[in-house]
């Protein structure tokens, strides 16, 4: 899961030398998510080719209505480009959605930048907020019901996600969303940085932090406003490795 912002050279290489290791290896990018598919394929594929022979398929929505399910189930590696996650959500069908999950269950490696990362989680950030009525990139409160959730791929079930953290100091916005859905675990990643997520284990590679936030035992509120105790932050850097099991 990768926060957005530019992806350093030795990430994308460790993401081709590692998750497309055999000659019949290759990958699928979906650009769902952008308001420019293809110009986020192109920059995209810059990168894959440089360090891998490997085929890259680009299944942008047209394709993908006639792609078939199980090239998508046998992938190696499919990446989800940035843009806007409640994008992907509406335009990728139920079908392809299951085929995604079914990837990740044989094996495959899924991989998302930005809205590609926040989508992965059960329950997403969408972004959008009741207590204001233009876009803001961070929350200026601390109150509950102030954020939109929808439901996103499901590939993790215990933590919720949010992106380009630490630029856009989206601290409220995590807090609240930890406050709102219930999740004990929430995961902030930077920009140019990545958690890599294993069955017990994560890593952190990239160039700057991921933070991670264990809600305390109790929540509390007193009308709308949020109230904790003893909140748990995080902040790990490039080759860290943590346990996500407690």
């Amino acid at each position: 899961m990768i926060g957005g912002g530019s992806r350093p050279d030795a990430m994308m290489k460790e993401l081709c030398e590692v998750f497309l290791p055999g000659v019949k290896s290759y990958a699928i990018v979906l650009t769902q998510a952008s308001g420019e598919p293809d110009s986020a394929y192109y920059y995209l594929n810059l990168q894959f080719v440089e360090h891998t022979r490997r085929p890259i398929l680009h299944v942008d929505s047209l394709r993908l209505l006639t792609f078939p399910i199980d090239s998508i189930e046998n992938a190696d590696l499919i990446f989800i480009s940035g843009g806007d996650q409640n994008r992907f959500m509406s335009a990728v069908s139920a079908k392809a959605k299951s085929a995604i999950t079914d990837a990740y269950r044989k094996g495959a490696t899924i991989a998302g930048t930005s809205a590609g990362a926040a989508l992965m989680s059960k329950v997403m950030i969408t972004g959008d907020q009741r207590l204001e009525s233009e876009y803001e990139s961070t929350y200026s409160h601390l109150k509950y019901g102030n954020g939109i959730y929808a439901e996103g791929l499901g590939l993790v079930d215990s933590m919720i996600v949010d992106q380009h953290f630490v630029r856009r100091s989206r601290y409220n916005r995590l807090i609240s969303a930890m406050a709102d859905t219930g999740f004990s675990l929430a995961i902030g990643i930077e920009e140019s940085t990545a958690l890599v997520l294993s069955p017990h284990t994560a890593r952190v590679v990239g160039d700057a932090q991921v933070l991670i936030f264990r809600a305390p035992a109790n929540i509390t509120r007193f009308g709308d406003q949020i109230g904790f105790k003893n909140l748990v932050i995080h902040a790990y850097l490039p080759g860290d490795t943590l346990s996500l099991d407690h």
